[in-house]
């Protein structure tokens, strides 16, 4: 097989695929002995048909299926050999050689290939960004603190539904007045975020076992027929239908009571005998919360950065065959006319772009990817996986399998180099440019302009 390769311009190119018998026969006629073995004709015995009459049956397809995969396999092989560093994939040029797969014993196939720009990267500290600090004040201290409390309370058994407490949970039958009424068993409500204000003062005082009357219950509801069809486990069609006053007869009563700020608390967060006294308490929070936020300035300072080396590095791309690629690529999962690809395809661009100018800049850093950083990262994917469910204290066999289950799948360890590229590339940058550093509130920092 021989692949030439001819420059159309810059950023394009054709590869013209030759294949001649000797390439291909070898690999048809095992498939075809292989079709022989196990084909049931009438009138022959089991792996008995002569192969004159198998070739007739198979050979095409089965020349067209040996030869696309060979041409396929040789020409990625051939890219990466001669170090071509190409955009999408090889697409068939729209004009070819016909082909008469019949009779024809020589193929030659063209293929349009899209080339990635040459890219020159400079980072000095004559690039200025902007990189956003986010102070840690005793406002914020205490939002944390807050959540802290709530995360850790819990729900409190009570007699009677308390008139000022900041959260109720009731549990309750619920059945429409008057004879042949529906009827509700044990319907759990939150007073606080299912109700309005004017039915709860309808339930303040009222001990279980009580009855209470309420006229509207949809207005008792806010109107909200998801929720009121989520609580009584009915159609969001047939809640229109609910009229006339309903009759609560209570069942269970809590009260939502925050966590106290003890040893049992620091324990639960931070494990056991890690922080000992309140003021250990407020000093680890500043110190999460500076870790926290420093993640928040990278992130924002991630995409300035990005921002600032798209305006400033100017290159051109193989608009055309990328259009046709996109296209080619969208045809099975729905059909887009060239008018629409062409209207997100400056977005496509940009994402190209940014990706080859990451690559340059990590390149040009000496920067490695190791087995190490690797692993580190999954163990960060693992620890964030776990606190989405409310566990913060993992136990290190089990963030360990985790991590393990992460590391065995081949799309997450590539998604996992390409995060480590990110944090490397923006940890150079950061360290290398001018940092035009400004320190500001949570509040200014989340109304920065996007």
């Amino acid at each position: 097989m021989n692949i030439v390769k001819q420059q159309v311009d810059e950023l394009n190119a054709t590869l013209t695929v030759s294949v001649a018998k000797e390439d291909y026969e070898e690999k048809v006629l095992k498939t075809l002995k292989d079709f022989q073995k196990k084909a049931h004709v009438n009138g022959f015995r089991p792996g008995k048909v002569p192969m004159s009459y198998i070739s007739k049956l198979y050979r095409v397809p089965v020349l067209v299926d040996e030869v696309s995969k060979m041409v396929s396999e040789k020409v990625n092989e051939y890219l990466k050999t001669e170090n071509i560093r190409v955009l999408g994939d090889p697409l068939p040029a729209e004009v070819q050689k016909p082909i008469q797969w019949e009779t024809d014993t020589e193929f030659e196939f063209v293929f349009d290939i899209g080339l990635a720009p040459a890219i020159e990267v400079k980072v000095s500290r004559k690039d200025k960004i902007d990189y956003y600090r986010i102070e840690v004040d005793e406002s914020l201290i205490n939002q944390t603190i807050e959540s802290y409390l709530r995360r850790y309370g819990k729900f409190v058994e009570e007699q009677e539904v308390p008139a000022e407490a900041e959260e109720v949970l009731l549990s309750a039958n619920i059945a429409q007045a008057g004879e042949g009424g529906i009827a509700f068993q044990d319907v759990i409500m939150n007073l606080r975020y299912d109700m309005d204000e004017e039915a709860r003062k309808l339930f303040a005082g009222k001990k279980k076992g009580e009855k209470v009357i309420v006229p509207d219950i949809k207005k008792a509801f806010n109107n909200n027929e998801i929720k009121i069809s989520s609580l009584l486990q009915i159609k969001k069609e047939e809640v229109a239908g609910l009229s006339g006053p309903f009759e609560f007869t209570l069942l269970e009563i809590s009260r939502f009571e925050k966590a106290q700020v003890n040893q049992e608390l620091f324990d639960k967060i931070w494990g056991e005998g890690q922080v000992h006294t309140e003021e250990e308490f407020r000093q680890r929070i500043v110190e999460d919360l500076k870790k926290e936020l420093e993640y928040e300035s990278d992130q924002r300072f991630y995409d300035d950065m990005q921002k600032y080396f798209l305006e400033k590095i100017k290159v051109n791309f193989p608009k055309d065959f990328l259009i046709r690629w996109l296209m080619k690529s969208s045809e099975e999962e729905k059909e887009l006319s060239r008018e629409n690809v062409e209207k997100g395809y400056p977005v496509f661009e940009e994402k190209i772009k940014w990706q080859l100018i990451q690559e340059e800049i990590f390149k040009t850093s000496g920067q490695q990817i190791t087995e190490e950083d690797i692993r580190n990262k999954a163990g960060e994917l693992a620890k964030a996986y776990f606190s989405r469910y409310g566990i913060y204290t993992v136990p290190d066999e089990y963030l360990q399998q985790h991590i393990s289950r992460i590391l065995s799948n081949k799309e997450d360890v590539r998604k996992i180099l390409s995060y480590v590229m990110e944090d490397k590339v923006l940890e150079y940058v950061k360290n290398t440019v001018e940092l035009k550093e400004k320190v500001i509130t949570q509040d200014e920092f989340d109304k920065l302009p996007q």
